[in-house]
């Protein structure tokens, strides 16, 4: 893998998890629509893929503090598998 969590370390992924969520799903719509075309961007097939693979990389890589993100906050306020059930 070519991008690492590196690129993200010391990220607070509770602050950055919501707006990184959108940069993820720009990433990936970029992505597919660089599958998508024909090849008349100038850009040779193995260029335009090894570039979208770098693309979905990066995305992964924020992904996981999205993921970070969320689960801090269902952590601190007891949702999800942090949810205490009801004892009766």
């Amino acid at each position: 893998m070519i991008v690492g969590r590196e690129m993200f370390k010391g990220l607070p992924a509770e602050q950055w998890a919501g707006d990184l969520s959108y940069v993820v799903a720009a990433l990936i719509r970029t992505a597919r629509i660089a599958l998508e075309a024909d090849g008349g961007g100038g850009c040779i097939d193995p260029v335009r893929l090894g570039s979208v693979a770098t693309t979905l990389e990066v995305a992964e890589e924020m992904q996981a503090v999205v993921i970070d993100g969320n689960e801090a906050h269902e952590r601190a306020r007891g949702l999800g598998i942090w949810k205490k059930e009801d004892r009766a």
